[in-house]
């Protein structure tokens, strides 16, 4: 059995990595991911792997098709934006990729760039399954586990539903597209797909804002350099992702809370 202090990978869990990679030296926790458990596995007879174990208590199962099917579109993605997925077991919502020699280089505003403007250039896939951009749903969902009443967020609700109904949906956003979320290789890469959405490049972009914690120097740079990237009017990507960020900020806070509440 590997040597590990894991709580959250049981042994059913355990016995089905072991069937795939034989016996492990060490499986080695990581702590950053606020939503999903991962960790580097170093087994005896192979290279040594990324694995995450997808959180059923905050994601659903709708969330967790969803990812298997951003993760997948995204692989197909030339020049590479991705790992490769070497296993993966949906039932207990295992994913086994390869591991990624990362450099101990952190990413940077340029880094995030290229790889949302790789991203949201791609065509959108014919007849795909990825979920559509749904804040009021996400919103809802929300009060609904914290036993919340929806009236006393009644103008948070209105703005999402204004948002979610006037949003051109154009390309796929990551939705959560974190500096710890790109990992720096030979090239960068993204990981993390739970939360993609078909929507419009503010989505992303207002999203990247509030989870970095970016100053207002630091979006300025990050909605510039977006713009070089991918020719459009500063100005009014700016104002769209304003109205983005009024709703994404409260959801956000939202989701840290039920987070909290799961621990």
């Amino acid at each position: 059995m590997p040597n590990t202090s894991i709580q959250n990978l049981n042994q059913k869990s355990l016995s089905w990595l072991q069937s795939q990679l034989g016996e492990f030296k060490q499986i080695t926790p990581l702590t950053h991911n606020h939503t999903n458990q991962c960790f580097i596995a170093y087994p005896k007879h192979h290279p040594a792997v990324f694995i995450k174990q997808l959180n059923s208590k905050i994601l659903s199962t709708n969330s967790f098709k969803n990812e298997r099917t951003s993760r997948h579109w995204a692989q197909q993605i030339t020049p590479k934006i991705t790992p490769n997925t070497l296993y993966e077991n949906a039932q207990l919502g295992l994913i086994i990729d390869e591991l990624v020699s990362s450099r101990n280089t952190s990413p940077t505003i340029s880094d995030l760039v290229s790889l949302m403007s790789q991203l949201h250039q791609q065509n959108l896939p014919i007849n795909s399954n990825i979920i559509r951009q749904q804040i009021f749903n996400d919103i809802q969902n929300l009060l609904a586990a914290l036993k919340l009443p929806e009236y006393s967020f009644k103008s948070l609700l209105t703005q999402a539903k204004q948002l979610d109904e006037s949003q051109q949906a154009c390309c796929i956003c990551h939705g959560d597209l974190s500096f710890e979320n790109i990992l720096i290789g030979e090239q960068p890469y993204l990981i993390d797909w739970e939360y993609a959405r078909v929507a419009e490049p503010a989505y992303d972009l207002a999203a990247s804002i509030l989870i970095n914690n970016l100053n207002s120097n630091l979006q300025q740079q990050l909605i510039t350099k977006y713009c070089q990237h991918n020719p459009q009017p500063e100005q009014n990507i700016l104002n769209r992702v304003q109205q983005y960020l009024k709703v994404l900020k409260p959801l956000n806070q939202l989701w840290f809370t039920h987070q909290h509440q799961l621990q």
